[in-house]
């Protein structure tokens, strides 16, 4: 009772699905009767035929025993979309045994917990003291230099579209347009997700966009990118249609207005 279980899961999406991130159980939450989930991330990396996902999951065992027992936990449900079409699978089951922290004999009213320890009282003489001081000025120091460097606990806010628009410009050594392409629009896809903290779609745009007003004016920009990014990824041969005035251009042009979507994007986010 109380141990930390980890758990490891790697899936690959074929091209076009995505891992809907939302429905990941949450941290805090009830897995099941006797494991509690304690930390859920997730990594994406992109392959030429589509997405790996690692997943990882840390559980917290909070039911006790009076005898050696061999539970089996059920598998993580996963939720993959494409557009309309929606793909669930299941990670596989697994089964754990859980040790007795109880006497056998002992009955469920007899239980009750151990009473707090006071901790001990300690006199200071006057190294210890000195000692402290030393300890406060390294953290002062400490604490300084982790403000100055953007670091924690002193971060401050990422800005996802830079840092695509700055993935975006090293495209352009790629030898592989289709790759190349693919790889764009992922970028910017994953920008998207993490300015919102969840997996955007192009039919939860108005929700996306009613949470960050500050993105309005860009809407019908915003609105382009998702119905470019589904041609590509759904039409046959990944090619943009005509209608859009970048088809002539081919990846090129692609490529060049989603870098100054991001800038816009970046440039209204830094500017709020």
């Amino acid at each position: 009772m109380g141990a930390v279980l980890e758990q490891d899961i790697r899936v690959k999406a074929s091209s076009g699905f995505r891992l809907d991130t939302a429905q990941l159980p949450e941290a805090g939450s009830a897995y099941d009767d006797y494991l509690e989930i304690r930390r859920v991330t997730w990594t994406e990396s992109d392959e030429f035929t589509g997405t790996v996902y690692d997943i990882h999951l840390s559980y917290q065992v909070f039911k006790g025993v009076r005898s050696p027992e061999r539970l089996e936990v059920d598998g993580l449900p996963l939720r993959f979309v494409a557009g309309d079409e929606v793909l669930q699978v299941e990670a596989p089951a697994w089964s754990i045994t859980v040790r007795p922290i109880i006497d056998s004999g002992l009955a469920d009213e007899a239980v009750s917990l151990a009473a707090e320890m006071p901790a001990p009282a300690r006199q200071f003489h006057h190294g210890h003291s000195m000692l402290i001081a030393w300890l406060l000025a390294a953290l002062a120091i400490g604490l300084y230099g982790a403000w100055r460097l953007n670091a924690p606990p002193f971060r401050r806010r990422s800005r996802p579209f830079a840092r695509a628009r700055k993935a975006l410009r090293k495209l352009r050594r790629s030898r592989s347009a289709a790759e190349k392409a693919q790889r764009a629009y992922r970028l910017v896809h994953q920008a998207f997700d993490q300015a919102a903290g969840y997996t955007v779609f192009a039919g939860e745009l108005d929700e996306f966009l009613e949470a960050r007003p500050l993105y309005g004016p860009l809407r019908g920009k915003i609105e382009t990118f998702f119905a470019l990014s589904r041609q590509f990824f759904f039409a046959s041969e990944n090619r943009i249609e005509p209608g859009y005035g970048m088809e002539r251009g081919g990846d090129t042009a692609v490529l060049q207005w989603l870098e100054t979507l991001c800038a816009e994007l970046d440039q209204t986010e830094a500017a709020a």
